[in-house]
């Protein structure tokens, strides 16, 4: 029976000898599968006795048939060319910070597969979007969720912003600064992220129509303290109420200058009339933030702790239940930022 390869007695003797004289393990391989194959009859025996996969085997074979010894003998060498230079990189990151419809693409955010075809279409290197995700990695590119904020600026932001840093440096000893604002609850759990095992969604229970309370809140800029009142309706008088409170809160301050934004809850003319009825004209300055400003209102802090500990993936069956929770959250934020974190003494405290 004939054998998978056939070659002259003088052939051999050089491929013999050069398996002896080489150093190099690559070409040592190349002759060690050919003289397998000069001994054995089908190739799946010639593999096995030189211990390689039948693709080396063939290519062996057809290296030799083409190039004779000269090709079994020549091993390219040095490492092959890396792809990823510093060029790539620093463009990599520049695509990152740019918009891929800037590209002509309709995406309006980059995929590690798009951002491998827009650096081969500019000649930068054929990259797999494994490659280009590890890259990013090593580049301290993360994939977050970018934060919205408004074009839109107050042209006097600047002044105002100013006028409300003087204030609370120059506040005498008998008046107080709150910071105020409102915050909507709602029965319809707000969804977050949250540990859990692999392959395994969290349930969160929702009721099937939602329900709406409203939480006016002010937030003492010295002391931390939270005062805080409820209503059905996000409105002038759930905002007089708050201002009420204020003024039960600090009975032997002389003003209470309360710092809000532009809702207009806060200015309208319904507001005017109670606070001329309740005589707090003399009492209560309502000094107002620019406008679309919401970060410099520190209270903003405080509703977003309150959703983060309360609110979000809560499993309440009724309003009034997660009111309760929303009320025990409350007073133990109370100062905020205290010492403490509120959410640990919330957790103290009997369900």
């Amino acid at each position: 029976m004939a054998t998978v390869l056939q070659l002259p007695e003088e052939q051999e003797r050089q491929i013999r000898a050069l398996a002896r004289s080489t150093r190099n393990s690559v070409v040592h391989l190349r002759c060690r599968v050919l003289l397998a194959m000069l001994c054995a009859c089908l190739m799946s025996h010639a593999c096995l006795t030189a211990c390689v996969a039948r693709s080396t085997a063939y290519a062996t074979r057809r290296r030799y048939l083409e190039g004779g010894l000269q090709a079994i003998a020549t091993v390219a060498g040095g490492r092959r060319r890396r792809k990823v230079t510093d060029a790539l990189c620093a463009r990599l990151i520049e695509l990152v910070e740019d918009n891929p419809q800037q590209y002509g693409w309709a995406r309006s955010r980059w995929s590690s597969e798009l951002l491998a075809e827009q650096l081969e279409q500019e000649g930068l290197g054929r990259l797999h979007a494994s490659t280009v995700r590890r890259l990013l990695g090593q580049l301290d590119i993360v994939y977050r969720r970018p934060a919205p904020y408004i074009t839109r600026t107050d042209p006097q932001k600047q002044e105002k912003l100013a006028a409300i840093e003087q204030l609370l440096a120059d506040l005498p000893a008998d008046e107080v600064a709150v910071f105020e604002d409102e915050v909507d609850i709602n029965l319809l759990p707000k969804m977050g992220p949250q540990w859990t095992r692999k392959r395994v969604q969290p349930q969160v229970p929702t009721p099937g129509q939602n329900e709406k309370a409203y939480l006016a809140g002010a937030l003492n800029a010295k002391t931390g303290a939270v005062h805080c009142v409820e209503g059905a309706h996000k409105d002038s008088a759930l905002f007089f109420a708050l201002l009420q409170a204020l003024v039960a809160a600090y009975p032997e301050a002389r003003r209470i200058h309360v710092i809000a934004d532009n809702f207009i809850i806060h200015k309208s003319q319904r507001l005017a009339k109670l606070m001329r009825k309740a005589g707090l004209g003399d009492r209560i300055n309502l000094v107002f933030l620019p406008t679309y400003s919401p970060k410099y209102n520190r209270i903003e802090r405080l509703w977003k702790c309150l959703h983060d500990t309360v609110t979000r993936n809560h499993r309440c069956r009724n309003l009034a239940e997660l009111m309760t929770a929303v009320r025990a959250f409350i007073v133990a934020a109370s100062p905020f930022p205290g010492s403490a974190h509120a959410l640990a003494r919330l957790e103290t405290q009997p369900a």
